[in-house]
């Protein structure tokens, strides 16, 4: 056994064909962790695996990740959500199986439609998504759960697979997504209450309360934030920086990324200040009012 698929559904009937189709040829088993959907989500799953378990639903991301992989048999784990489709390309088994590394980071392609405008964008995110089962990795966080400090704890090097990325499709439907994130920040504000110092769930309220406009407050607790932790830093600037966009102070925006340390290589840097100067130069441009 190579390659494990390791999915945690509820109620996912609209995304989880998509999901599954996308790594069928290539997973020799596909796990799924299901918290009794009330959908046709298990009907449809039962046309690609076997490997289903149900279990109540405990508001524990991390319990549930976890689980999926306790049951995997293969070498490499792939974490999917149902959301995401995964897509590679021709050379993405041979190279894994000619790794030298144990665990791997993966593009994911958030992919969205813009409320003025209805464009569809995406943005870039970094997720580690494939390892090998003998790290015994396990995801921490009941909530935005990731993998990231149980690799740096154990000196695992991460390595970013080019042969493959994830497509997110972020719904579309606002009212979805912000009873969503309201559910989110409610259970984030419960986690910080007893772990007041946190890092990682300081820096997601900050995501979430810029995500709802509430930029007063969004700024408060990132003015006050202290974090050795480099990525984390980074992420909360570049956050920052895109209020000060969305409010119109460009200049501002400019100046935090700017001051960003080691971070003018960033994709996401480059991508957010060409945005402000497309901005700035456009504000400047005369209007040409001609009439024949």
């Amino acid at each position: 056994m190579f390659l494990s698929a390791c999915i945690i559904t509820k109620n996912e009937a609209s995304n989880i064909k998509s999901c599954l189709e996308s790594v069928k040829d290539i997973a020799d088993e596909i796990i799924i962790l299901d918290a009794f959907s009330t959908d046709t989500t298990l009907e449809i799953a039962k046309k690609y695996t076997s490997k289903i378990y149900v279990k109540e639903w405990i508001h524990d991301f991390s319990f549930s990740r976890n689980f999926t992989i306790s049951k995997a048999t293969g070498e490499w784990i792939l974490i999917i959500d149902a959301d995401e489709t995964f897509q590679y390309d021709v050379d993405f088994i041979s190279n894994l199986k000619a790794a030298k590394t144990d665990a791997f980071s993966i593009i994911r392609k958030e992919i969205y439609k813009q409320h003025h405008d209805l464009k569809q964008v995406q943005f870039p995110v970094n997720i580690i998504r494939l390892f090998k089962r003998e790290t015994q990795a396990k995801f921490r966080y009941p909530i935005h759960e990731r993998l990231d400090d149980f690799f740096i704890e154990n000196n695992i090097p991460i390595a970013i697979n080019h042969n493959c990325y994830l497509n997110h499709h972020i719904s579309a439907n606002v009212t979805f997504v912000q009873s969503k994130q309201k559910k989110y920040l409610a259970q984030i504000d419960e986690y910080l209450q007893k772990h007041p110092t946190d890092d990682w769930l300081i820096y997601q309220k900050i995501k979430t309360l810029k995500y709802f406009k509430q930029h007063s407050q969004a700024l408060q607790l990132i003015n006050a934030f202290k974090t050795k932790h480099y990525k984390i830093s980074v992420a909360t600037q570049v956050i920052k920086s895109q209020i000060y966009i969305e409010n119109g102070t460009l200049d501002k925006a400019i100046h935090v990324l700017k001051n960003l340390p080691k971070a003018r290589n960033s994709t996401i840097v480059r991508m957010l200040l060409g945005d402000i100067y497309f901005k700035k130069k456009s504000c400047m441009q005369p209007y040409n009012n001609t009439s024949n």
